[in-house]
């Protein structure tokens, strides 16, 4: 059974429809709670007030699951954006000395050519520092 974030029945296999006794055309689109109401004869049932709770804290657990990692793959791409922002500097002024250019005309010029080269910025950057400032040996 596939339930929406309302709790409402939106399909069901065939495997579901033979344990409860029931055809899809009767199941989608109902609520969950009124296609399976608590025994109207017993006062003191509430499996729909536990399952209401248990649905909520799993479709809570899930909202959070992906907020973590949301947060964690925003975490990662400061982290690399860190790591590359000084190249992409040094990459810069090699630019704005070698064509005699401001801050920003030499980052357009990076940004042309990565586009141009269907190549990262930071790894451009990367090589043309590299080529500029070899190792040492």
């Amino acid at each position: 059974m596939l339930l929406d974030r309302s709790f409402c029945i939106r399909a069901v296999n065939a495997e579901y429809e033979r344990a409860t006794l029931r055809n899809r055309s009767e199941l989608v689109g109902e609520n969950i709670f009124e296609a399976f109401p608590d025994n109207p004869h017993d006062p003191h049932a509430n499996g729909n007030e536990k399952a209401v709770g248990v649905l909520r804290s799993r479709v809570a657990d899930e909202v959070d699951r992906g907020h973590r990692k949301a947060l964690l793959d925003e975490n990662e791409q400061l982290r690399r954006a860190l790591e590359t922002r000084d190249t992409i500097g040094q990459a810069k002024g090699i630019l704005m000395e070698r064509f005699n250019t401001d801050a920003t005309r030499a980052f357009e010029i990076l940004v042309k050519l990565s586009q141009e080269s269907n190549t990262r910025v930071a790894d451009l950057a990367h090589k043309l520092v590299k080529v500029e400032h070899p190792p040492q040996l």
